[in-house]
């Protein structure tokens, strides 16, 4: 018996090796990962898609080549039309931007209550 995720099957018995590329290795059969790691590899996932979610169509598309693809620089550069010293200059700012991102979700207070404690007070001191 096995579970329809659209065009994979994921069966109960032994995997072969095109759908174990695809399964991260710590949920593969045999591995008993804790739940805890489960869970929490879970939530990483869902703050990091969150957070990606939130980039700029173009930001998106050079963090994923990069990261998830793992295109270099220079093979982003060729499918964009851009130069690579412009790929890592926008690949840098897109980290810092994804970086604010996760810690905007991860802690949702602090970034107002850390703006709010940098405005200047009446006689230019800062709070």
């Amino acid at each position: 018996m096995g579970l329809d995720f659209s065009a994979r099957t994921l069966s109960a018995g032994p995997t072969s090796t095109s759908v174990s590329r695809q399964i991260e290795p710590a949920f593969l059969p045999g591995d008993d990962p804790d739940p805890f790691d489960f869970c929490y590899r879970h939530e990483q996932r869902e703050i990091l898609d969150r957070a990606l979610s939130t980039l700029r169509e173009r930001d998106r598309q050079i963090v994923m080549l990069y990261h998830q693809q793992g295109l270099t620089m220079r093979q982003v550069a060729q499918l964009m039309s851009v130069d690579e010293s412009r790929i890592s200059q926008l690949h840098a700012a897109a980290l810092v931007r994804l970086k604010a991102n996760v810690d905007t979700l991860l802690r949702p207070g602090e970034a107002e209550t850390s703006e709010a404690c940098t405005l200047p007070l009446a006689g230019g001191r800062v709070a």
